[in-house]
């Protein structure tokens, strides 16, 4: 190749480690994050029964498909691990193994308590024939929801009665349609943002940790996992109050 043909490879090659090198510190954020959570259930699990449970209620938000997925790795390497010394897992598994087994067990039955929640609250808002007290249900229900959990929920609204939309039978899927539209309306951008800045601004006025909450949006895949230092006018700014 020419001098213009190499520059132009160099470039890429140099674009390219960059890009691997910002995937691969976002993946070691991730496991850190990861290994984390996993430290705070161990210690809880020392406290006595109460403060156990009681501190288990207190991380349950951060329970998601990704900390699941990890978990799931997390035993197959150990298990691997415990093979390469010659023994079966299954038979003769680590005391590492039996906590992870234990722990993706509690995590993977809580993400499938929450996706029967979230058919529930579903099938609760079609089944009324009244148009009037389908709307002013949903409207009471996204005031309960949990700031965190907002987008999630809308993401749940906007898959569920699409499949609904595109299945049902017409009376249904005419209600699935139109419920779909409120929830559009109800759920904007801008709706979301003002319940997650007023969440932080409670929690800064309030002492707690602003941290905490972040790793919380983390989770939830609201905010991402890079991290840096929030300007003193950032108040009016949910993102740039976490940052």
């Amino acid at each position: 190749p020419d001098d213009g043909s190499r520059r132009v490879f160099s470039e890429m090659a140099q674009a390219s480690l960059a890009l691997y090198e910002q995937v691969a510190d976002l993946a070691r954020a991730e496991e850190l994050r990861h290994l984390r959570l996993l430290q705070s259930i161990c210690k809880a699990a020392l406290e006595p029964e109460e403060r156990f449970l009681q501190a288990i209620q207190d991380m349950r938000h951060m329970f998601d498909r990704d900390f699941l997925a990890y978990l799931r790795y997390a035993v197959a390497d150990e298990a691997r691990r415990v093979r390469e010394r010659g023994l079966d897992p299954e038979r003769a598994p680590t005391q590492w193994l039996q906590v992870l087994m234990v722990i993706r067990k509690g995590v993977h039955a809580e993400l499938e308590k929450r996706l029967r929640r979230d058919l529930d609250v579903l099938n609760l808002l079609l089944a009324f024939p009244q148009r009037d007290v389908r709307r002013l249900l949903l409207e009471r229900t996204v005031k309960r929801v949990p700031a965190v959990d907002l987008l999630s929920f809308r993401q749940v609204l906007h898959e569920g009665l699409a499949g609904v939309a595109e299945r049902d039978r017409p009376e249904i899927a005419e209600r699935a349609r139109e419920l779909r539209a409120w929830a559009d309306e109800l759920l904007t951008d801008e709706v979301v943002d003002a319940r997650l800045l007023a969440l932080c601004r409670k929690a800064e006025d309030t002492g707690q940790n602003l941290e905490r909450l972040r790793d919380m949006l983390v989770q939830r895949g609201v905010l991402p996992p890079a991290q840096g230092t929030a300007p003193p006018e950032a108040r009016g700014n949910w993102r740039r109050m976490l940052e």
